[in-house]
């Protein structure tokens, strides 16, 4: 299982860091660099597999943490609309080109703060969020991220519009 997972790993590091690369090396040609569209589109590859390659990292890094046991958590005061906003700054660019709405919802009761690991639940947040784009392929549809309160407890659920899970899985 180690040798099949480190071979995986190294994929799905490779993949991105290739296209960086590439992208990069691409846009030092100053035919390149001097079309807009082109670069503005390298550009925009090259964020996107950075984002992609830092997060398998951070997944590495916690997966080893986690073995390990020496995960740490740091609890403080956060407020959704935070939580809300890193969200959205961070995923905008994965959803634009796809034409699809983030849309942020906090239903009344609940309190503007609350306290949390404000790392880890923008981390859980941003992988569900991702996979919900991922997996949402048409255009003009909606991803709804909704925190609502729960026998005292704040519950953040995302509902996208997308394929969908089969029933049996």
């Amino acid at each position: 299982y180690k040798n099949e997972f480190i071979s995986i790993t190294a994929h799905e590091l490779k993949t991105p860091m290739s296209s960086i690369l590439g992208f990069g090396n691409l846009l030092q040609d100053k035919r390149v660099s001097s079309d807009e569209a082109k670069r503005d589109g390298y550009l925009k590859i090259i964020l996107e597999d950075s984002m992609r390659l830092k997060k398998l990292v951070d997944d590495l890094l916690d997966l080893s943490r986690l073995d390990l046991g020496t995960m740490k958590f740091f609890f403080e005061n956060t407020a959704i609309m935070d939580v809300f906003e890193n969200v959205k700054r961070e995923l905008s660019i994965l959803a634009k080109p796809k034409d699809i709405s983030l849309v942020f919802e906090s239903d009344k009761d609940v309190p503007e703060s609350f306290v949390t690991d404000r790392y880890r639940l923008n981390q859980i947040m941003v992988n569900l969020v991702n996979n919900a784009i991922k997996f949402t392929p048409e255009p003009g549809k909606h991803i709804f991220i909704r925190a609502s309160l729960q026998d005292k407890f704040v519950l953040f659920s995302i509902r996208d519009e997308g394929i969908g899970i089969a029933k049996q899985d």
